[in-house]
């Protein structure tokens, strides 16, 4: 249906782009279902090394699931990416081309930068394990092809970046920072052997009771 008003569109946007930078404040994830048999042993160098290796492929195909927005068909190609939404009734494409990224939302469109999105596209999430990641370990296998790796980051550090999506007013005054002691940033990597990444979910594990639960689901091709 046709929009009627103009400040609607600026609404709309308004409100995805909250909602993609607090997506890491207000989430966590359901545990996974576990087989039997763990992976050996991983370290946090094997981690880096890993992340290493995925921020040189020069291509990335994959899925993405977004609690309570649905699928997501996307492609990054070096450090530019483009995300188009399945199955909804209205056509939505994000694109990021150089420093600038544009939402396009039916008929609607607006061009806006990096820091208002957040983590989007793969390669930023690999770029934050491999500079935050503090705990690692193996998880239990839940097929014969199938290994995984848990990782979890250096709460400091994502303070650090929370405060550069919610902008200097945030950063300045160490809000970010108390923000971040109050959840844990958690990543779950699958790999079939030897090392080709399959599936990957963004989580955010509160450390309240009453935190609020959702997660980033990647699924590459």
């Amino acid at each position: 249906m046709a929009l009627t008003r103009k400040e609607e569109p600026e609404v709309k946007m308004l409100k995805w782009r909250v909602w993609l930078v607090l997506l890491l404040l207000l989430s966590a994830c359901e545990p996974a279902s576990q087989a039997a048999r763990p992976e050996p042993k991983v370290t946090a160098e094997m981690v880096t090394k890993r992340m290493e290796k995925h921020l040189s492929q020069p291509e990335w195909k994959f899925t993405l699931q977004l609690p309570g927005q649905g699928r997501f068909k996307g492609v990054q190609r070096g450090t530019d990416w483009t995300l188009k939404a399945v199955q909804q009734k209205e056509t939505l494409t994000i694109t990021k081309d150089g420093t600038a990224i544009q939402v396009v939302k039916g008929k609607n469109k607006e061009t806006m930068n990096q820091r208002q999105f957040g983590l989007l596209a793969p390669k930023d999430h690999f770029r934050f394990i491999e500079g935050a990641a503090m705990r690692v370990k193996a998880l239990p296998a839940q097929n014969i092809h199938e290994t995984g790796i848990q990782v979890d980051l250096n709460s400091d550090q994502v303070g650090k970046r929370l405060g550069k999506w919610m902008g200097a007013a945030f950063e300045k005054t160490g809000a970010a920072n108390r923000a971040a002691q109050n959840f844990r940033v958690r990543y779950q990597l699958w790999y079939q052997a030897p090392d080709k990444l399959t599936r990957m979910k963004a989580q955010i594990v509160p450390l309240r009771e009453n935190g609020k639960k959702a997660e980033m689901v990647y699924t590459f091709q």
